[in-house]
């Protein structure tokens, strides 16, 4: 289970089928009733976009810092390019478990303190 202002990494390993000019990082987190409470997709302001080559490897890393109250929830995500295509997506591939802790109040707003790094990884 994820904790309250606990420091966490999502990790995407992909390599390019096509040449992608502009591959950007998706995510969006749902609660049990469907609304999507976190979403960054590249609209948002999170990260830039990568150009990725057929065959090159890249290592993308979302790190978060949950500030989620106590409850369920589920993430989906993937590559996409800047104008929303989706190229691989992975909707609600992760169940987000995350420990109550009766010292915090949460609102319905959600924050990640998120940020995207894309990482060129050696070609073999």
């Amino acid at each position: 289970a994820l904790v309250p202002r606990g420091k966490y990494e999502l990790r995407i390993r992909a390599t390019g089928s096509i040449d992608v000019p502009d591959l950007c990082f998706a995510l969006h987190v749902r609660n049990r009733q469907g609304t999507v409470v976190y979403g960054v997709d590249p609209r948002s302001t999170l990260g830039p976009s990568f150009a990725v080559r057929a065959g090159e490897s890249l290592d993308i890393r979302l790190r978060f810092t949950c500030h989620f109250g106590g409850a369920c929830f589920f993430a989906s995500y993937g590559l996409v390019r800047s104008d929303g295509t989706a190229l691989d997506f992975r909707h609600e591939a992760l169940e987000l478990r995350v420990e109550s802790d009766p010292r915090l109040q949460h609102a319905s707003i959600v924050d990640l303190d998120a940020s995207v790094e894309c990482v060129r990884l050696q070609s073999r």
